[in-house]
């Protein structure tokens, strides 16, 4: 990372105001400080290690398909008859998360989107991880629901989606 003076400064400033809001942290943001007014280049990096790469758009895209596929799916089985749902095995329409050791981008946004953003409501788990991989699996949902033009998949389609 590259900071030029004006950014050093400004870095020090929130270093300094922080130091005096959080005692307990003091000697960290003190170091924080002497790096910046040393010009210690190598390690800025030390302001922000605990952040994240950023998340490629390709990962946000599939997680939205994803997510959306499944609100289709719970609307769909909401709009079946009581009688229909009742036949239903349900526990395969349902989302169940990302493997977070092999899926780790998509797992940590969906539940940003679930959990801190509040959408998708009808997904909330209580546990995210899958311990399986499930993206290649949840491709294939969405290519067959993406299939079906109609609002509303019918209880075949639903039992057909069941089955992948």
């Amino acid at each position: 990372m590259n900071l030029d003076e004006k950014d050093r400064l400004m870095l020090y400033n929130q270093f300094k105001i922080l130091q005096e809001l959080y005692p307990s942290e003091a000697t960290s943001y003190e170091r924080f400080c002497h790096i910046l007014e040393s010009g210690f280049k190598k390690h800025y990096s030390d302001f922000y290690d605990w952040f994240s790469d950023e998340l490629p758009d390709e990962v946000a895209d599939k997680v939205f398909d994803v997510l959306s596929m499944f609100r289709k799916v719970h609307d769909s089985i909401q709009n079946l008859s009581q009688r229909d749902q009742q036949n239903l095995d349900k526990t395969t329409l349902r989302f169940r998360g990302f493997d977070l050791n092999n899926e780790g981008k998509h797992y940590s946004y969906s539940v940003f989107l679930i959990e801190k953003d509040n959408r998708y409501h009808e997904s909330k788990l209580s546990y995210y991880n899958s311990h399986t991989p499930m993206l290649t699996q949840y491709e294939q949902m969405i290519d067959f629901v993406n299939g079906i033009q109609d609002r509303y998949l019918t209880l075949a389609q639903l039992q057909e989606l069941s089955n992948i």
